[in-house]
């Protein structure tokens, strides 16, 4: 099974653990997922880059490697997996995210979940690039409070972003969170895929 996995800049992930091309790491296999009996990866390389405000928290001097896992498998959705067997085939290029794609990955995830009118079309105008402005978001969220769904956290976050560029960061830690809470009920490869076209 082809994977990814993100390490520091010095090929090293947490734990300690080296990556080295063609050597097969190994791990019990046991305990929970985010727990030393597991080598940690992702079933695709936008997840990877997505979800690690919440994971690694490698970021931009993050490496990342297509491997391939064997052994056990343990997957929490969508969001990651692990494996009791992983070796790196080759390194590639982390996949360049902009603030505005980080957004979009967190509303295309809160689409899929909450439904209310008035948020998804602020939503849809946010994703189309026709409003994106705090006060669409404040009159969204205006709209929709008493619902207090999770989901509109992550709009919220994208909104505030979107107006500020120092706060991509925490926007980008928002849309992995909002992808965790819809992760169940969720194809969250297509909306990653889906945010990729979103300028």
């Amino acid at each position: 099974m082809i994977v990814y996995k993100l390490t520091d800049e010095n090929a090293c992930s947490l734990g300690n653990t080296h990556w080295t091309i063609g050597k097969t790491n190994t791990a019990t296999g046991e305990g929970g997922l985010c727990g030393p009996g597991w080598l940690h990866c992702y079933e695709h390389p936008l997840l990877a880059v997505l979800h690690d405000p919440i994971h690694g928290k490698f970021g931009a001097s993050a490496r990342m490697f297509r491997c391939e896992a064997g052994g056990q498998i343990l997957k929490d959705d969508q969001m990651k997996m692990g494996c009791s067997e992983l070796t790196p085939i080759e390194e590639i290029s982390l996949p360049t995210l902009t603030a505005t794609k980080r957004i979009a990955y967190a509303i295309f995830c809160s689409q899929c979940v909450y439904h209310d009118q008035w948020w998804n079309a602020w939503a849809d105008k946010w994703l189309s690039g026709e409003d994106r402005t705090f006060a669409a978001a404040k009159a969204a969220k205006a709209a929709t409070w008493a619902a207090k769904a999770a989901a509109w956290e992550a709009a919220e976050a994208a909104a505030e972003a979107a107006e500020a560029a120092a706060e991509a960061a925490w926007a980008a830690a928002e849309a992995a969170w909002a992808a965790k809470a819809a992760a169940a009920a969720v194809n969250l490869i297509s909306c990653a895929e889906n945010a990729m076209r979103i300028n």
